[in-house]
């Protein structure tokens, strides 16, 4: 096997909050601008998303890493949206950085879902983002 032929072997990816913040904000924008016309990001839109945050952060992540991250916060939006569901008068604690409810709505909560636990701060992130582009995980058809 020649030099060229070696594999690299790619630095693991590290998503802290600031990063999946900036990672988001990327991909709203890269919705805004047709890059995600229906289910997926266009190759040109995956390709944007790489080069902005790579650019913002000074960091080398590549297509799959990215593709990873954005797939594990769809799957932790829906598990939100699936907590939320259809109630009405909840807000967002800011200080606390979660669903602003009573004590008593979590408690239901908690009883009816055992992977509430799931939910930690990256999501968090999501759902403020989400408040600026509901758009970027929405498809009614899955």
């Amino acid at each position: 096997m020649s030099l060229n032929q070696v594999p690299v072997k790619r630095k693991k990816a590290e998503w802290c909050d600031k990063n999946t913040e900036i990672m988001l904000k990327v991909c709203i924008e890269e919705v805004n601008a047709g890059n995600k016309p229906h289910n997926h990001f266009t190759k040109l839109g995956w390709a944007n998303i790489a080069e902005k945050f790579n650019k913002a952060t000074n960091l080398r992540y590549e297509y799959k890493q990215f593709r990873n991250r954005w797939d594990s916060l769809k799957k932790e939006w829906q598990l939100w949206a699936k907590l939320i569901g259809k109630d009405t008068g909840l807000g967002w604690d800011g200080e606390k950085k979660t669903i602003a409810a009573s004590d008593e709505w979590w408690e239901a909560k908690i009883q009816q879902n055992d992977w509430i636990s799931k939910l930690f701060s990256p999501l968090e992130i999501l759902i403020r983002i989400h408040t600026l582009e509901s758009s970027v995980f929405h498809n009614p058809e899955e």
